[in-house]
């Protein structure tokens, strides 16, 4: 049996012929090719203040960077009278602050099945991880076993595609299709 559609009344007017539908994708062509200029005229004028912004802030970055370094520089010099021997990792000043922080260790594995295959002879397989997941493709190719599975569902979509000619750009709205409940097959 065919799942039932329910059809909302739409809130504009219906087409009354195929010739009103004809200039409805005329109209939304010609709208797209204006919103389409619009944001494209917006576009440029973001890119151009961008590229203003960059030209205006790179000599504050290299002035930044520059004091960072030095500051830095002058940090490591006076590290043990600023830490007070390595009793405090921050050293405050009148207009800022200064730490020394140790970032979390970063592991780089190369050649993972290599690897895999050393901690296994090495008996060290705590530290290796398996990992289950849930197979979609074996189960949408077994569709009626997949949905008696508690938790498991099917959805499906249908979109409605308008492509005016003039701009070749696609609108579409989903329409939700009414699925089939848990047990049923037809999908």
């Amino acid at each position: 049996m065919a799942p039932t559609r329910r059809v909302k009344i739409p809130t504009v007017p219906i087409f009354s012929s195929k010739a009103e539908a004809d200039l409805a994708l005329a109209r939304i062509g010609e709208l797209q090719r204006q919103r389409i200029g619009i944001m494209t005229e917006a576009e440029a004028r973001i890119s151009e203040l961008n590229e203003e912004a960059r030209q205006a802030t790179a000599p504050i970055d290299t002035e930044i960077d520059d004091l960072v370094k030095n500051l830095a520089h002058y940090a490591e010099y006076n590290r043990v009278d600023l830490t007070e021997n390595g009793k405090t990792k921050t050293v405050t000043f009148t207009h800022g602050t200064l730490q020394w922080r140790l970032t979390p260790v970063a592991i780089t594995v190369k050649s993972v099945d290599e690897v895999l295959a050393r901690l296994r002879a090495l008996d060290l397989t705590r530290f290796i991880r398996t990992k289950y997941e849930v197979n979609k493709e074996a189960m949408g190719a077994e569709p009626e076993v997949a949905v008696s599975v508690e938790g498991v569902s099917f959805s499906r979509h249908e979109d409605f595609v308008v492509t005016p000619s003039e701009t070749k750009v696609e609108i579409d709205k989903r329409i939700r299709v009414k699925t089939p409940r848990q047990g049923s097959a037809h999908i």
